[in-house]
C-alpha cells in the first residue's frame, strides 16, 4: 500500500512540473520586450525628427501611427481585456482601456 502512495506522489509530482514550466512563456516574454525596444526607440525617432525638422504634419501622423496591415494575434490579446457575445449574436468589445465597442 505503502509503494501505491509513494507511485502517486510522484505522478503528482511530474504533473506539476509539467503544468508549472514556463520557460516557454519566459522567452515569449523575452522576444515580445525585444520587439517593443526596438518599437519604442522607432517611435522616439519619429518624435525627435519631427521636434528637429518642420514637416506635413499629417504624413508625420500617419507614420508616427503606423498601419497594421495583417492580424496579429499577440496585439489583439494585449488589448482586449474580454469580448461578451449575447443571445441574438451582439457583441461587446471592452478593451483594457476601459473602451466598449458595441456590435
Amino acid at each position: 500500500m505503502e509503494k501505491k502512495i509513494t507511485d502517486g506522489r510522484m505522478n503528482i509530482r511530474g504533473i506539476r512540473r509539467t503544468l508549472c514550466n514556463i520557460d516557454a512563456l519566459q522567452e515569449e516574454k523575452r522576444r515580445l520586450e525585444s520587439e517593443m525596444a526596438v518599437l519604442v526607440d522607432m517611435v522616439q525617432g519619429c518624435i525627435a525628427e519631427n521636434a528637429r525638422i518642420a514637416q506635413d504634419q499629417e504624413e508625420y501622423q500617419k507614420r508616427y501611427d503606423g498601419i497594421i496591415e495583417d492580424f496579429d494575434e499577440s496585439l489583439w490579446g494585449c488589448m482586449v481585456e474580454h469580448i461578451t457575445v449575447g443571445r441574438n449574436k451582439e457583441m461587446t468589445v471592452i478593451f483594457r482601456d476601459g473602451t466598449e465597442i458595441q456590435a
